[in-house]
């Protein structure tokens, strides 16, 4: 039975998605699912920017529902589109999937709503940490800002594939045996709804899973159904364990390297909401973890992943501090303030890859290293970052040397 879809965008808070064409392509993704039956788009058509929106949402199937504003600066079309989702939700019984293309309103009541009788909800828009909240009630969630091509979006990406990938991991641990990849998929899509393989660059879901290195794959060509093995796994004739070694002709030096720190426990976070995170810290003082997260997310357009894995990184940086060593009290993290913090975070990136590449008998390629870092090297400044790395991990090799043997002659 062909599932039945209802489409409903506030245009008013997507102006320039509806302007790029994105109700076509919202409508091209759901006719996998199904046959979009209710397509209704919401706005005050009287408004001269919204005019030249109606031929292309007209052509797409859409009926335009006009919402004048009787006040200036107030978006009636949100209560309007609340009511009709309602009302189409329990007239029309057979409808079960509701997309909902909202912005930044919040419409989590009605997402949540519509959960519980039973519809699956389909979330669209621009990601914002208002995103992050409702997409926790959406079957799934689609992100809407545009591609580009700047340095900021490729840190982003990165970063959102190290959460992708840190998620496969979690999700195959905890079925503790080999299961087909759709299995990995749908328990992903349940923890994080807005996962789509398609948007980190993949064009299915076993080439995302390829990048996973602790997860192998065979196919069965009987049943036509890949399954994930743990990479460990030397069972399946013709396959070797995934290693180092065995991935290093077959991925870039880059994302060698990447892999390197991520085993490290080192996660990627964008440049910019390091910068953010860093100096609300300096502004807000000492603070308890629970109250720094609850805080940033609302002084930060960052999500609580990137805020998390921010603070992470500046506490291995030891740019973040604990105040109290007190077991009774609730420990309370200040940052340490610093010109030039942005190094002390590549040499903390730095000691974790050096270290990671000489346990591998891997050379050092600098060119490569450059990529990763977070400040701006010329040749010289680089090769005195990777030198001064170098001697800390010296350092910390004899610091355990010497404490092995402290305990050795107790």
């Amino acid at each position: 039975m062909t599932e039945k879809i209802a489409i409903f965008i506030d245009v008013e808070n997507l102006t320039s998605w509806v302007k790029n064409d994105g109700p076509a392509q919202i409508v091209a993704e759901m006719s996998t699912i199904g046959q979009s039956i209710v397509r209704r788009a919401y706005g005050n058509w009287s408004n001269s920017h919204l005019q030249q929106l109606q031929l292309g949402l007209v052509q797409q199937g859409f009926e335009l529902i006009h919402n004048y504003h009787p006040v200036s600066g107030k978006n009636s079309s949100d209560i309007q589109l609340t009511i009709d989702v309602m009302e189409h939700a329990l007239r029309l019984r057979d409808v079960r999937w509701f997309v909902l293309a909202t912005g930044d309103s919040d419409f989590s009541p009605l997402f949540r709503k519509l959960r519980e009788i039973g519809k699956e909800v389909v979330g669209v828009g621009p990601k914002s940490p208002l995103s992050e909240c409702v997409k926790t009630s959406c079957s799934r969630y689609i992100y809407i800002d545009l591609k580009t091509d700047t340095d900021a979006d490729k840190e982003r990406k990165q970063s959102t594939l190290d959460d992708a990938i840190d998620l496969a991991e979690k999700v195959f641990r905890a079925f503790g045996r080999p299961v087909p990849c759709s299995a990995i998929k749908d328990a992903m899509i349940n923890i994080d709804s807005s996962f789509d393989e398609k948007t980190l660059g993949f064009r299915s879901f076993t080439d995302f899973l390829k990048k996973v290195d602790t997860i192998k794959l065979h196919f069965d060509p009987q049943t036509c159904v890949w399954t994930a093995h743990p990479a460990s796994d030397s069972s399946l004739q013709g396959t070797e364990a995934v290693s180092v070694s065995s991935i290093e002709e077959s991925v870039s030096r880059e994302e060698l390297y990447r892999r390197l720190l991520r085993k490290r426990n080192w996660r990627t976070v964008p440049k910019d909401v390091l910068l953010d995170v860093y100096k609300q810290v300096l502004i807000l003082g000492p603070k308890s973890k629970t109250e720094l997260k609850d805080i940033l997310s609302s002084t930060t357009n960052a999500s609580l992943t990137d805020i998390n894995k921010a603070l992470s990184i500046l506490h291995k940086a030891n740019l973040i501090l604990t105040t109290s060593e007190d077991a009774q009290e609730e420990k309370l993290l200040r940052a340490v303030e610093k010109a030039d913090f942005v190094r002390d975070v590549d040499i903390a990136l730095l000691t974790r890859l050096l270290s990671a590449l000489q346990e591998n008998n891997m050379a050092e390629e600098p060119e490569v290293i450059r990529n990763l870092l977070y400040g701006s090297y010329d040749d010289k400044q680089l090769s005195d970052l990777i030198a001064e790395a170098k001697m800390l991990i010296k350092k910390e090799a004899v610091q355990e040397a010497i404490a092995d043997d402290f305990v050795s002659a107790a």
